[in-house]
């Protein structure tokens, strides 16, 4: 089921629904919380522990799905783009406007971070410095 965040307990049992959302794309959890781009809606989302819907963070613009997320700290990247030009972006957690960190990657699959920098693995393996 695409249309609810749930979570099952590490020795199994039966998924426990946490909220409603839909899912289709990638994701991150770091601690409670879970950040996702869904592909369908074009959209950055994060849910909290004990929050029963999704935040949305950034809605993005057409052909701008996410390859891949990374919860860092405050803040939440993406990568997204196409036609040989990827670019990584953020948003503050809490919300605000995204920012574009850095561009110029191609074929970006995944992306990882540290505590200074974030990683896009792809056509070549970059790295860009965290603010």
């Amino acid at each position: 089921d695409n249309e609810t965040l749930e979570r099952v307990a590490v020795t199994g049992g039966e998924p426990e629904q946490l909220a409603s959302a839909f899912f289709d794309g990638v994701f991150d959890a770091e601690g409670s919380t879970v950040v996702w781009g869904d592909d369908s809606e074009e959209t950055i989302n994060a849910w909290e522990q004990g929050a029963t819907t999704r935040t949305i963070l950034a809605s993005l613009g057409v052909f701008d799905s996410p390859d891949d997320v990374a919860l860092h700290g405050s803040d939440v990247y993406w990568v997204s783009g196409g036609f040989g030009c990827d670019e990584l972006f953020s948003v503050p957690l809490a919300g605000g406007e995204k920012r574009r960190v850095s561009y110029g990657y191609t074929g970006v699959d995944w992306i990882a971070d540290t505590d200074s920098h974030m990683y896009l693995v792809g056509d070549a393996v970059w790295s860009a410095p965290l603010p």
